[in-house]
Order: structure tokens, then sequence, then C-alpha cells
């Protein structure tokens, strides 16, 4: 229902748009040729309008992601940060990757065409790790308040284990590919300060 209401003023307009060129043509005069125009505005109006609104929201998406991947690289560092030795040997509650903007750049349908082939690759490959590790933590967690005798052990792992590892290595890929080639859209690159101090 959604596409119909989308699709059926331009192909109203265009209906409209061919009679009024045909009017136009077996009856020459200064109102066909003045409908035709005014429909031929209107036509190129709505998909000017709705080029422009998807240019703006593909790059809204792709800066709340980058914002989030940010955010992310900060719980990539809390998590190494298990391994020192004030905090090795006692049990915690792990921080989450967060993944909402990604699901969201993901679900939008805006980053499908060829160009985003990588990207798209990308996101998808953190979206599975970011999961997956975050399961891993659930799992890590109960174990650890069940036997505490293993929590430096599982520390260890959360911070240096080789999951933990390629899961920041997957991160920092798709990171590292929106900021290299996505700069221009977003407006934001490696330099950009996202979280400034206070």
């Amino acid at each position: 229902m959604h596409k119909l209401i989308k699709i059926a003023p331009p192909i109203v307009l265009g209906i409209a748009l061919l009679l009024s060129i045909a009017w136009a043509v077996y009856a020459p005069d200064f109102e066909p040729v003045i409908t035709t125009l005014v429909l031929l505005v209107t036509l190129i109006a709505i998909f000017a309008d709705r080029w422009l609104a998807e240019r703006e929201k593909r790059k809204e998406t792709l800066r709340v992601l980058a914002h989030e991947l940010y955010m992310n690289i900060h719980i990539m560092n809390d998590l190494h940060s298990f391994k020192l030795p004030e905090k090795v040997n006692s049990p915690h509650i792990y921080p989450r990757y967060y993944t909402s903007s990604l699901n969201t750049a993901i679900s939008s349908g805006l980053f499908t065409s060829p160009n985003d082939t990588k990207l798209w690759k990308l996101m998808n490959g953190w979206l599975q790790r970011a999961q997956d590790f975050n399961n891993r933590l659930n799992i890590s967690e109960i174990h650890v308040f069940s036997n505490p005798s293993v929590v430096e052990r599982v520390n260890r792992k959360v911070s240096e284990g080789l999951n933990s590892l390629e899961t920041a290595t997957t991160l920092r890929d798709l990171l590292n590919y929106l900021m290299s080639n996505y700069s221009t859209e977003t407006q934001i690159d490696h330099d950009t300060v996202l979280f400034p101090d206070d």
C-alpha cells in the first residue's frame, strides 16, 4: 500500500503530461502549452524532492552510524581494561556493543546499491560479530558469577581473547572504511572530534 501511495502521484502526473502534450500537438494554443509546462515542472519537482529527501536521510543515517561506531570504540577500550591488575580478579557486568543505529542503517534499504557493496558487507559482518560477542558476554557473566574461581581467565579472554581481537578488528575495519570512503557524504573524518572533553 505504501509503495502504491508513493508511485501513484508520478504515474497520474505522467499520464496527465502525455495527454497535455497530445492536446498541445493537436490543438496548438497558449493554454495546453502552459498546462504541459506546469505538469512537467511538477513532475520534476516531485522526483527532485524525493531524491534530496533520500540523500539527506542517507547522510543522517551514516552520521548516526559513525557516532555509534565511535561509541563502540570506547566500549572496546573498556573491555580491554579488564586485564588490568585492579580489575582482572573481580567479577564484572561487561559493557555491550551498541547495534541499534547499525540495525537501522541495514534495514533502511539506503545502502544496497552496487557502490555500497563493501560497506554493506562490512556492516553485516560487524552486526554478526557484535551480536555474537554480546551473547558471549551474557554467558561469561553467568559463568563467572556461578564459578568465581574462573574470573581471572574470563576477564583475560574478554580483554584479549581471540574472539575479542577479531571483534575489535571487524569494528575498526568498518569504521576506517566509513571514514575513508564516506567522509564527503557524512562530513565526518578521522580528525573530527565527536566526543570533545568537557
